[in-house]
């Protein structure tokens, strides 16, 4: 794929308008599902589609259509077959819809659309882009952190954290905390996020206790995090 770092202001002259819809949309990969984008920008200029994947800063090439043609082209390999466009031409502006079908887990993140200037001006070109329209996937059961019982081997104790029932696969990050502090990651070791599901992603993570150190009567706490259209936490504890 090709990828792209996102600019926010023009690198001369003023601003063109960019109007993008909608703010937040969700579908189901178990039903046949299309979303539907809206993206308004002046004349003269080509229009790129962008996905930015949850935790990245790296943009996705969706596609493309330059200035000259109404054709949406460079559609990168996720998204063949299952985009469609209609662009309409005004006297002063053009506005495009474009459809995602056949909804899958991957496809959550953040849609920008950009106005590219056609014209270079000592080698650069600016770049318009819009709010963005948040996607994510609704067809499965909510998050979930579990704190198993402590297991007992030899000198130590083993806690196990189960994150289930996340919709997408990264970022997903686990943090162990003791009475609220945070322990470092040296101390635990969790495991690859796995596939369950359309829009269905667990881990499992275990913290390595002494047991002189658990006597001491100290709460655990499992801290899973993952940043998507909004940054959520769920959190387990255990009261020793």
């Amino acid at each position: 794929f090709a990828f792209f770092f996102l600019l926010l202001q023009p690198l001369w002259g003023s601003w063109v308008n960019v109007i993008q819809s909608p703010i937040f949309v969700s579908g189901s990969t178990k039903e046949s599902t299309r979303i539907s984008f809206k993206c308004s920008v002046d004349n003269g200029y080509n229009l790129f589609w962008y996905r930015q994947l949850p935790g990245k800063t790296e943009l996705e090439v969706l596609g493309v259509v330059y200035s000259y043609t109404k054709k949406l082209e460079e559609v990168g390999n996720d998204f063949k077959g299952r985009l469609n466009e209609n662009v309409i031409d005004s006297s002063s502006r053009r506005n495009m819809h474009l459809d995602l079908s056949k909804l899958q887990a991957n496809d959550t993140g953040l849609y920008l659309c950009a106005a590219v200037s056609t014209v270079k001006e000592k080698g650069t070109v600016a770049a318009f882009v819009g709010s963005g329209s948040a996607v994510t996937c609704d067809d499965q059961p909510r998050p979930s952190v579990i704190l198993l019982s402590p297991v007992c081997h030899k000198k130590r104790i083993t806690l196990v954290c189960l994150a289930q029932g996340f919709h997408y696969e990264w970022p997903l990050d686990v943090i162990w905390e003791r009475d609220g502090q945070k322990i470092t990651r040296l101390s635990s070791a969790t495991e690859p996020v796995r596939k369950e599901g359309e829009c269905n992603f667990a881990t499992a993570s275990r913290l390595s206790v002494l047991a002189e150190e658990w006597q001491k009567g100290h709460n655990y706490s499992c801290h899973v995090n993952q940043t998507g259209p909004t940054q959520n936490i769920w959190v387990a504890s255990f009261a020793n």
